[in-house]
This record gives C-alpha cells, structure tokens and sequence, in this order.
C-alpha cells in the first residue's frame, strides 16, 4: 500500500473561524481552503499549554507541557527525549521538513526533521 502524503500545518495567532474553510468569507485564502477540503482538518483540538513553545514541544513528543518540565515560553528549552514525530515519520520513510519558528535547541539538533527553514 502507498503511503498517504501528509502535510502538517501549525500557526500562531489564528483563530479557527479566520479560515474561509471554517466558514469565514471575508478572508480568502484559496490554496488553505483546497487543502482543507481534500485533507483532514481537526476541528475539536485543543493544547493543554496553549503557549507557542509548549505547544509546539507537545506536537513533537506526544507529552504534555508539564511532564516536559515546560508551561510557559521558556527560550532556549531543549527536548528531553529522543523520539519525536518527525523522527518516526522519516523512520517511516517519509520526507520530513519543518518551515518557519520552532523555537529548538540547540539549534543544530532538528528534532528528527530532515530539513529546517527558518
């Protein structure tokens, strides 16, 4: 079987009804909108530390802010484990990038993403 293609998308700073996706008609952003019609959008989601650092740690790891050691932007936070999303994903052997702040250290280590663009 083929492995489906899987695009992962996080931002900071949008609200869920600010897609026209969600229903929003006075922003338009058709290439998000054709996305989000062919693909899975998660619509009931929720961050159990909605702070960008933490947030975006939990996404990586599967833990949780606290059991992380991290509730709050914290600069300069390194991960404490080793497997982490893009990792088994390129284990898996897909094709991992990351685009834009992540906010990882050290900054050499790309938790597990073959390519980072910041």
């Amino acid at each position: 079987m083929t492995q489906p293609n899987i695009i992962f998308i996080t931002c900071d700073h949008l609200r869920a009804d600010f897609l026209g996706c969600a229903g929003n008609s006075a922003i338009q952003a058709p290439h998000i909108d054709f996305l989000a019609e062919r693909g899975t959008r998660f619509t009931q989601s929720y961050s159990a530390t909605p702070v960008c650092v933490p947030a975006r740690q939990m996404i990586l790891t599967g833990l949780t802010g606290h059991s992380l050691g991290l509730t709050c932007y914290q600069e300069g936070f390194e991960i404490p484990v080793r497997e982490t999303l893009p990792r088994l994903m390129t284990g898996a052997g897909y094709q991992t990038s990351v685009v834009g702040k992540m906010h990882v250290y050290p900054e050499r280590d790309h938790q597990g993403f073959e390519n980072m663009l910041i």
